[in-house]
């Protein structure tokens, strides 16, 4: 699984900060630090993957289920003789 591009953590987080009624840059500076571990673990826990290895992922898939569907075919034809 590929690891999660640090600088997306810093756009939820910025994101996050910039939407706080908080005066005051100091306290929305320290909150963003304490927030960007808090999203890294949220995003490892449900193993979210990039667009990038979701596609490669589905196109091994799509190989494997038409070698399967072959052998099948073979195996059919096989147990018919």
């Amino acid at each position: 699984m590929a690891k999660l591009n640090l600088n997306n953590l810093d756009y939820f987080a910025n994101r996050i900060t910039s939407s706080l009624p908080i005066d005051g840059q100091h306290l929305k500076d320290e909150f963003k630090d304490n927030l960007k571990p808090v999203l890294q673990s949220f995003f490892e826990k449900f193993e979210i993957v990039t667009r990038e290895e979701f596609e490669i992922q589905k196109e091994i898939l799509r190989k494997t289920r038409a070698k399967v569907d072959e052998l099948e075919r073979l195996m059919n034809n096989i147990e018919n003789k």
